[in-house]
């Protein structure tokens, strides 16, 4: 009998119903229980202030907060001590619930082993200042935040949110916007920290790096669904800035970011990252790397990604490697601008590789309109490279100074330039192209000046000594699309006609995968 009488025990507390706190800026007092949410002439009614509707609560309450403006001693430095409670706006209204720190602290500290059933939900948090975060969550803290906006709030390290020493945060429908901070005006994760954000907005934040996103010692942040746009800073990564982290974007939108030195789009250093199904468009990367900045051992991996009118002063319109790699599957450079590679730019020891990708209507100003390299070695396999323009040489491709790009079944029709508007080399470079089609560049297909390539089984305008090559018009469907207008590349169709020349005229060593 005893022992069901303690299991009956066992099972009540188990299934005990979570108790609601109140909490009302305006008609509670901290002296009441919280326990009702208007004051019933004794003990019970509402706190006033938010650390003593959390103090006050157990495992599992609900912590509703009134509309209205919470500043001063108990509405900042707030701390859930390790509960698993949900604090909660009460109205539901955006903005509707303020938690204003009067620029004396911060709004949230988790570093009591916080887990993802500790959740903050509904609330504006303005006016936060400190050394870190207007969220801080230190030592494994991962909670949960839904639905808050975090703004105007200035840190030394992440202006809206930080994240160090093994912190996991997951935000949700969250923005964050018009923020400051040295590192990650928006976001900052260090030292092991994985803070995941779904269906956010990181916009209009200010940092010298990462004005965006900043991660740091091998935190790999998770964007799904997100938008990062209008950040600005005068160093590294405008929007998202990684170092030793390998950060995951899926479905994301990165765009109208801007930075004075490099990376306005995205910037990583020994850095890997996976990119799928983002657009990363209209980033301004100052000096260089208007959309990415692969930097000293990178090696992303991107994939069915849009990288488009991004702009830079000197190198990488699109995307630029240096000392580093990337990994480009069907993926669209389109619409870049720089002074030397407009679509891809690929300094010293750089060896990117491209597949079933469309390279058009790049510009650069001085050199290599879709793709330069300098002393780097980039593969690009069944790709297009079509109507860029470079204004010295090299409006499809410029390879310079000992570079040895190898195109296989690559097609580099309608670029111009100065000079080689499909293709020049110098400087003993030696690029390799096989199964290549390269036709109606202006003013000719190649262009040499101490290169040499090796060129076979191409089918070249005007004709190329080599092993199966031959000069004969290749017969794309439509390369003008329906609209007839060629440099509108979205519906143009370069794939090869009925009785086209160079149907079965390849290597079939290199012969393309099916339906590429």
């Amino acid at each position: 009998m005893l022992r069901i009488i303690s299991l009956v025990l066992l099972f009540t507390t188990a299934v005990a119903p979570a108790d609601t706190i109140y909490v009302n800026g305006t008609l509670g007092s901290d002296a009441w229980d919280g326990r009702c949410e208007y004051w019933d002439g004794q003990s019970c009614g509402p706190k006033a202030t938010i650390q003593a509707g959390i103090d006050a609560a157990a495992e599992h309450d609900e912590v509703l907060v009134a509309d209205g403006i919470y500043s001063g001693p108990g509405n900042r430095d707030l701390d859930l001590n390790g509960k698993a409670i949900t604090l909660r706006a009460a109205g539901g209204e955006p903005g509707a619930c303020v938690i204003d720190c009067d620029h004396s602290g911060r709004a949230f500290y988790f570093h009591s082993g916080e887990g993802a059933d500790s959740i903050v939900a509904g609330f504006l948090i303005r006016h936060a200042e400190g050394d870190a975060g207007t969220i801080y969550c230190y030592g494994g803290a991962s909670p949960t935040l839904v639905d808050c906006t975090i703004t105007n709030n200035a840190a030394n390290n992440g202006g809206g949110l930080f994240c160090d020493e093994g912190s996991r945060p997951t935000l949700t429908r969250c923005i964050i916007s018009n923020n400051l901070a040295n590192c990650g005006g928006g976001v900052a994760c260090k030292s092991y920290s994985d803070a995941t954000l779904v269906d956010c907005t990181v916009a209009d934040n200010l940092g010298a790096y990462g004005a965006g996103v900043w991660c740091s010692e091998h935190s790999n942040v998770t964007l799904v669904d997100c938008v990062i746009s209008g950040n600005a800073n005068g160093d590294f990564g405008a929007g998202v800035d990684c170092y030793d982290s390998d950060p995951t974007l899926i479905n994301c939108v990165i765009s109208g970011n801007s930075t004075t030195y490099a990376g306005g789009g995205l910037h990583f250093y020994h850095s890997n990252g996976l990119l799928v199904n983002c657009s990363i468009s209209n980033n301004d990367g100052g000096d260089s790397a208007g959309g990415i900045y692969s930097r000293y051992d990178s090696a992303p991996t991107l994939i069915d990604c849009l990288i488009a009118g991004n702009t830079s002063s000197n190198c990488g319109g699109g995307v630029y490697c240096h000392y580093a790699t990337a990994y480009m599957i069907n993926c669209t450079l389109s619409g870049n601008q720089a002074r030397f590679g407009g679509g891809l730019d690929c300094l010293p020891d750089s060896s990117p590789v491209l597949t079933n990708c469309y390279i058009f209507g790049n510009t650069a100003t001085a050199r290599g309109g879709g793709v330069r390299c300098y002393e780097s070695d980039p593969i690009l396999n069944n790709c297009i490279i079509a109507h860029n323009s470079a204004s010295e040489s090299g409006g499809g491709l410029y390879c310079e100074y000992q570079s040895n790009a190898v195109l296989n079944n690559c097609t580099i029709t309608g670029n111009t330039a100065g000079t080689g508007g499909g293709l020049a080399c110098n400087q003993e470079s030696a690029p390799s192209l096989t199964n290549c089609i390269l036709w109606g560049d202006t003013p000719s297909e190649i262009f040499l000046d101490g290169g040499a390539p090796t060129v076979t089984f191409c089918d070249v305008q005007g004709g190329w000594s080599g092993t199966g090559n031959i000069h004969a018009d290749p017969l794309f469907r439509d390369a003008d699309g329906p609209d007839g207008d060629p440099h509108s590349w979205h519906d143009n169709d370069y794939r090869l006609a009925s009785g086209s020349p160079c149907i079965d005229a390849g290597d079939p060593g290199f012969a393309p995968e099916a339906g590429a």
